[in-house]
């Protein structure tokens, strides 16, 4: 778990506390004990100082907050709707709604509707088609019931009406009313039009006046539709979602994450440490982190990685890891560990997974591992070939000649040991020697005894070359 870094701390003349932290979220003391808490998400708790506690969110227009004791257990739960209504659930079901009027409206577990209204001091209460009036203490119950004329003028200015259906209906002396449906729906209409249907399973609608109408399913989930044609709405584990007249969704989880849906099928997701999401419509997605790595990935598979550095990496569907460079060097991975590297140079180096490789140099020059041992064949640009191994020799060019004891086997005089073997003969000289005296050549192409002629598979047996 980490600990967010402190920005600022501030004290006002009252005393309270407050501490701003750099990632968002602030943290406020009161000088009577009361702490609260607020994340960079926007959640805020309130604790008190007997332990009691309080979580608030605030969401598509809707503040929910959350009461708690000090063991934990729900007391309440209130509601500040779109339509200026507060909703407060009790634990034992009681459901009580105070609309921007002012008048309040409250199911009750036993069935009982209770309603009161501004300007009447009395509370009208609601059960099994029936209408009992009582002072705002609950007392001096009165049955106000319509009579056959269908009609009840209270003494509080009320008026209460039932129709043949059972429907009764309760107005109030400015206006607003509500309506008790026998199959359990309950209509309130404010003063200012605002009507809301509550429903026997705990949903209900509201619409205002200019147009915009709030739902709420049995299951706790809220919808708003705006005049604009825009929707809010907030489910009851606290994902909060805004859809544009356009069509763009932005859903915000608990947990600080949000996703964008735009109307051509872009979604790009934000997460609380800063990392960003897109996708775009043909699949690709492209991903930022807080460090600056943006990582793509394809439909066919291919993903690739640029760091902040200029380092870019390129992982192929079929397996092959391309890593480039800043300096312009290229490695790349392939499915049978076969590692070619191209060098900013130009030069580019084979490596089997055997340990066996191939470069092929800017000059031309072509460098070949033939030999466990390290022994290479070098090929230049003309095509002239060497063989090249390790040795302790000073002039370590990879090639040993057998017999000779010149330290050389270029440059001495004919007839002079040089590393090359020489075979006798008297036949006609080649390198200026009178004829019939040993020269230590053969009829052959020439002078021998300075350059290999063609090693030991040459007509005169000479030039014996061995590779170590």
């Amino acid at each position: 778990m980490s600990t967010a870094e402190i920005e600022r701390t501030e004290t006002n003349a009252n005393g309270d506390t407050v501490i701003y932290y750099k990632n968002g979220a602030t943290s406020e003391v009161w000088d009577d004990g009361t702490r609260i808490v607020t994340t960079p998400t926007g959640e805020q708790w309130t604790i008190s100082p007997d332990n009691s506690w309080a979580l608030t969110t605030t969401s598509g227009g809707i503040r929910r907050t959350e009461n708690h004791d000090a063991n934990g257990l729900t007391t309440t739960v209130v509601e500040d709707l779109p339509d200026g209504s507060t909703t407060t659930t009790n634990p034992d079901g009681t459901i009580r709604q105070e609309t921007r009027d002012g008048s309040v409206f409250t199911t009750w577990p036993d069935g009982r509707t209770s309603v009161t209204y501004p300007g009447d001091d009395h509370i009208y209460w609601i059960k099994d088609g029936r209408v009992t009036q009582t002072d705002g203490d609950g007392e001096n119950a009165k049955d106000v019931t319509p009579g056959a004329d269908g009609v009840t003028r209270t003494e509080g200015g009320s008026t209460v009406t039932r129709d043949d259906k059972g429907e009764v209906t309760v107005t109030g002396p400015d206006g607003g009313d509500v309506v008790y449906n026998p199959d359990g729906t309950i209509t309130q209409t404010g003063v200012d039009g605002t009507q809301t249907i509550f429903r026997p399973d705990g949903s209900y609608v509201a619409r205002l006046p200019d147009g915009t109408t709030t739902e709420k399913n049995a299951n706790g989930d809220y919808t708003t539709t705006n005049p604009d044609g825009s929707t809010d709405s907030l489910t009851y584990d606290g994902v909060s979602t805004h859809t544009d007249a356009d069509g763009t969704r932005t859903t915000i989880y608990p947990d600080g994450t949000m996703t964008i849906l735009q109307p051509d099928g872009t979604q790009t997701t934000q997460y609380p440490n800063g990392t960003v999401t897109e996708v775009q419509p043909d699949g690709t997605s492209y991903t930022t982190t807080p460090d600056g790595t943006i990582v793509e990935d394809d439909p066919d598979g291919t993903e690739v990685i640029t760091s902040p550095g200029g380092r870019v990496e390129i992982i192929s569907k079929d397996g092959t890891d391309s890593v480039q460079l800043p300096d312009g060097t290229t490695v790349e991975i392939q499915p049978d560990d076969t590692v070619v590297t191209t060098t900013m140079s130009g030069a580019v180096i084979v490596r089997k997974a055997d340990g066996e490789y191939t470069a092929f140099l800017p000059d031309g020059t072509i460098v070949e591992k033939i030999g466990s041992d390290g022994t290479a064949l070098v090929t230049s640009r003309d095509g002239t070939t060497e063989v090249v191994v390790p040795d302790d020799s000073s002039t370590d060019d990879g090639i040993n000649f057998t017999p000779g004891d010149g330290p050389t086997d270029t440059g001495t005089p004919p007839g002079e040991p040089d590393g090359i073997q020489f075979t006798p003969d008297d036949g006609p000289t080649d390198d200026g020697t009178p004829p019939g005296e040993p020269d230590g050549t053969t009829p052959d192409d020439g002078t021998d005894d300075t350059t290999p002629d063609g090693g030991s598979g040459s007509s005169d047996g000479g030039d014996t070359v061995i590779l170590g």
